[in-house]
């Protein structure tokens, strides 16, 4: 958000912009919480992915102004939250009571580990070829987790 921010000459926006991914991702953690679930594990973590890849594509093809940035993070942040709930419940359903804290651990790690590199990959390709490459590593990377989640659904 700062390289984003510092490009359209409004480098204070970067913290509003960081406040409207949360915000999204809030609403969407309430709205999820709320709801009694029907479908699947493995077609709730399909539709998440699938709603987060689709918010990323926007956000690598659409994000030309502060404002349409921030619109787009909202609605990234409002199906960021369900996916990782959802992983989450997948982890708790699949381990054995006796893994669950390691599991737990494993899958924590992994988000982490995961947001820190892209991160640095990110910041590698602002500083290299620029915003609209690195707006693609999202995108691409939550249409891998799409893959996966339609392996996950069978």
């Amino acid at each position: 958000m700062p390289g984003f921010s510092a490009a359209h000459h409004t480098p204070s926006s970067s913290g509003l912009l960081l406040s409207t991914l949360a915000l999204g991702s809030l609403i969407g953690a309430l709205a999820y919480g709320a709801k009694t679930w029907r479908a699947t594990i493995p077609r709730r973590l399909l539709a998440s992915t699938t709603a987060l890849a689709i918010s990323f594509i926007a956000l690598a093809t659409l994000a030309h102004s502060i404002v349409a940035l921030a619109l787009i993070l909202a609605l990234a942040g409002i199906a960021l939250s369900p996916t990782l709930t959802t992983v989450f419940i997948a982890v708790q359903h699949t381990a054995s009571q006796a893994t669950l804290t390691e599991a737990f651990t494993w899958a924590s790690l992994a988000a982490t580990a995961g947001a820190a590199a892209g991160q640095a990959l990110a910041g590698a390709l602002i500083a290299g070829p620029g915003l609209t490459t690195a707006f693609w590593l999202p995108a691409t990377s939550s249409a891998a987790a799409v893959a996966l989640s339609l392996f996950a659904t069978g």
